[in-house]
């Protein structure tokens, strides 16, 4: 399965505390989206936009149950939906997690990048981001069930 980033997921260390392991990628646009920082979090969430994109990247070979680990992950804030993004080779189709109807009101006018994330919130993320305690230790992260 393949699925579009663009946020704290971009970054290895993040990817792998999740999944237990990086995966290829490749640069890809998610068109009519907008993305903007969570009120008083150092990550971003995604909503429906027409007009805006949003770069990211396209993760491939996921399973079943790395995509359960994200669902644990990303929590009641986002949901998983399928998306249609543009990439070198063309337009692919992904899941990605888009903020759920009920939080947008904690989306922020602020844009978000991935370098000042790495440079200044990764530490502040991996210390204190809610998903990471849900995680627990579920055991093999690259079953294929």
């Amino acid at each position: 399965m393949e699925l579009f980033v663009y946020g704290t997921l971009m970054a290895e260390p993040v990817m792998r505390s999740v999944c237990g392991r990086p995966f290829d990628s490749t640069p890809a646009t998610l068109h009519d989206f907008r993305r903007r920082r969570v009120s008083g979090e150092v990550y971003p969430a995604i909503i429906p936009f027409p007009g805006e994109k949003v770069d990211g990247a396209l993760y491939c070979g996921l399973n079943a149950t790395q995509l359960a680990l994200l669902d644990v992950f990303e929590g009641d804030m986002y949901r998983r939906v399928i998306v249609d993004v543009k990439t070198v080779s063309g337009w692919r189709s992904a899941h990605t997690y888009i903020m759920s109807p009920t939080y947008r009101h904690a989306l922020t006018d602020e844009t978000w990048s991935l370098d000042g994330f790495l440079s200044e919130g990764l530490r502040e993320f991996v210390g204190g981001y809610p998903g990471f305690a849900t995680l627990g230790e579920e055991g093999d992260r690259n079953d294929d069930h």
